[in-house]
């Protein structure tokens, strides 16, 4: 992304995939004043909006995936339910998450 562009990039939180016009970045001068416009001619305000490069974007989508997994996983644990592979799927998602804090060696676990 060139630096005289703002590029900041609309967070909506749902459950779908992050695809779409509400995902596409800024395409106003760097600095500029009032709401954002994407380059479909979306329009939103920049109140709610945080500046993210794109990996740290996928980065932020990956974890908020993880987690929701994992939440649904716990309640499934705290239900009762011990099954060895529920204990997996929950290591499993664990260790994903500690590969993205910068912890690859996690995923040999």
């Amino acid at each position: 992304m060139s630096e005289n562009v703002c590029g900041a990039r609309q967070l909506v939180f749902s459950r779908r995939p992050p695809i779409g016009p509400t995902h596409t970045p800024c395409t106003l001068a760097a600095g500029h004043q009032g709401d954002h416009i994407d380059a479909t001619g979306g329009t939103w305000s920049g109140g709610a909006v945080r500046h993210m490069g794109d990996a740290e974007l996928e980065l932020t989508l990956q974890w908020r995936t993880i987690a929701r997994k994992l939440d649904k996983l716990y309640a499934a644990q705290r239900a009762g339910d011990r099954s060895a592979y529920l204990a997996s799927r929950i290591t499993r998602l664990e260790c994903l998450q500690q590969a993205l804090l910068g912890n690859p060696s996690a995923l040999a676990a």
